[in-house]
């Protein structure tokens, strides 16, 4: 039995044609935005601008050992509570070494 390659209709053509069009154009749209095109810059909502202003002006001159110091001395970082001991604790199963027999 031979290999029958079927042609298929006009209409079945132009619509997988316009099918891989739309997914290479969606595809190089993500690639375009998500890639290469930089964000805008954000501007925060006015309530909150003149408030975190004089925060944003003093952190570009700060080492990173002023900047942790603030942030200890702050009053919302002081008021976090912890919430149990980490790492958890875990009993381990089996033998450490599966090798060795135990004699019991």
């Amino acid at each position: 039995m031979a290999l029958v390659q079927r042609k298929i209709s006009k209409g079945k053509q132009i619509r997988l044609v316009a099918a891989l069009l739309l997914v290479v154009g969606i595809t190089a749209l993500v690639a375009y935005y998500g890639l290469f095109k930089k964000p805008a810059a954000y501007a925060p909502p006015a309530s909150t601008a003149a408030s975190g202003s004089s925060v944003q002006s003093r952190i570009p001159g700060q080492t990173g050992y002023e900047a942790a110091r603030e942030l200890s001395e702050s009053p919302v970082f002081r008021s976090l509570r912890s919430f149990g001991v980490w790492p958890l604790s875990s009993n381990p199963k089996g033998n450490s070494q599966p090798f060795i027999l135990q004699e019991e």
